[in-house]
């Protein structure tokens, strides 16, 4: 759990980009065994039902552990003013 919180707590910290992954602004090298990968859902794959929308970004954080799934966590990126 620490390894996925690490990750989203690190692309929240980072300025908004509503085109941006960020995928390699927060990277860092988990313990041997384990990988940590990021999806961050940009503004325009999101739903039409998200009223300002454009201000938002899903962002998905997966661990793995010897190639098998064993976290999944997903969290919201907001652009607040």
């Amino acid at each position: 759990m620490t390894l996925a919180q690490e990750q989203q707590e690190c692309i929240k910290a980072l300025p908004f980009d509503p085109l941006k992954n960020y995928s390699d602004d927060c990277t860092f090298v988990p313990p041997s065994g384990y990988q940590v990968t990021t999806e961050v859902i940009s503004t325009g794959d999101l739903p039409a039902r998200f009223v300002g929308s454009d201000k938002i970004q899903i962002i998905k954080v997966k661990v793995l552990r010897g190639g098998t799934n064993i976290l999944e966590i997903d969290d919201l990126k907001v652009n607040r003013p």
